[in-house]
């Protein structure tokens, strides 16, 4: 009798060890199932933050290569006009038929100083030619400074926008740049042959603009939603 019922009394506790364990494996799966779960919805919400960062960080990106293209586009060119306006066939203005008051007012406008109006104005009624001259050389030099200074604008606006240029942008933009100042230097000082190389780079610079052109409207096309 103490036998069946150590038997019985055996049974019943490896049941409940059973039981038991198949509880706490149970309950053990359950938690790591839900700490898993958790786990996955915080590394879920994650991406998703990074992903809406990612989007709104692109969206300001294109915007502001939607800005920048252009305006860099229309800088270059400004400058291009400026070099280009110095050389070649130009329509100027001869100043003879102009009198005193008109030269006069015509150098406020142009902002020539006050000192080298003085000496314009000085020589007009006895040296009228020599005066003309006088004001066509310094003319000659604001045109120059025009220039340069258009140059300086466009390559400030390279380089301040660098961030947002693809590389091929960049690259053919500064060539421009390059190119342009190259030309302006042959216009400054100019020496006996250079006009030749400066045709030569003139006639080429057209092909980088329309190179230029089209990469900034495929980059922009390629953003576009």
């Amino acid at each position: 009798m103490n036998y069946g019922l150590n038997l019985l009394l055996s049974g019943a506790v490896a049941a409940l060890i059973t039981g038991l364990s198949q509880w706490l494996i149970k309950n053990n799966a359950e938690k790591n199932l839900e700490n898993h779960k958790q786990k996955l919805n915080i590394h879920t919400e994650n991406l998703k933050f990074d992903l809406q960062k990612k989007i709104h960080d692109y969206g300001l990106y294109s915007v502001k290569r939607h800005e920048i293209y252009p305006e860099l586009f229309k800088l270059l060119l400004l400058a291009d006009g400026n070099v280009h306006s110095l050389y070649g066939f130009r329509r100027t203005l001869s100043f003879k038929e102009f009198n005193k008051d008109d030269i006069k007012i015509f150098m406020q406008a142009r902002k020539v100083s006050e000192g080298k109006q003085n000496e314009v104005l000085n020589l007009w009624d006895e040296h009228k030619e020599d005066a003309i001259d006088e004001l066509e050389a310094y003319l000659r030099v604001l045109e120059i400074q025009d220039a340069r200074r258009s140059l300086i604008e466009a390559k400030n606006y390279l380089l301040l926008s660098d961030l947002f240029l693809s590389e091929s942008v960049s690259l053919k933009s500064d060539e421009l740049f390059r190119t342009l100042n190259t030309i302006l230097v042959f216009i400054e000082f100019p020496s006996p042959g250079d006009y030749i190389e400066r045709d030569k780079l003139s006639e080429g610079i057209k092909g980088v603009f329309a190179d230029l052109k089209i990469l900034m409207k495929k980059e922009l096309s390629d953003i576009d939603p």
